[in-house]
């Protein structure tokens, strides 16, 4: 995947974004599944904060969920290109994922169910 241009990159991490979303409105672990392996199918090339932003809606929403993103991304790890596997693995082994990490990527999370979304949100606000 080291050959696709910006524009690629970004619709496999929105796509990612919105499993994030679909995830936790449908209830399933399924959708985050999905969403790991577009993140790193644009992961080669692509700028390591950006994927780490993206990354951050599918844990907390794994979170949600009761699962954990670390077990989801083992389940999937076969699938995903080395250079991907490096750096997805290396979040799934911070030691600060835990309910404030969305909102220090400047994310918060509104809604529930069928209206459940992720909105950008200043990492300053309460």
């Amino acid at each position: 995947m080291e050959g696709i241009d910006d524009r690629p990159r970004s619709v496999l991490r929105c796509f990612g974004e919105r499993e994030a979303v679909e995830a936790v409105r449908t209830g399933s672990v399924d959708p985050i599944r999905l969403g790991l392996v577009a993140v790193a199918m644009a992961t080669p090339g692509e700028d390591y904060r950006e994927v780490q932003l993206s990354l951050s809606k599918l844990d907390h929403s794994a979170r949600l969920l009761g699962a954990d993103l670390a077990d989801v991304f083992a389940a999937v790890t076969a699938l995903l290109p080395e250079r991907a596997r490096e750096e997805l693995g290396t979040f799934a082994c911070r030691d600060d994922r835990d309910a404030s990490l969305l909102k220090r990527m400047g994310f918060a999370a509104r809604g529930t169910g069928s209206s459940f979304v992720y909105v950008d949100a200043s990492p300053y606000e309460d």
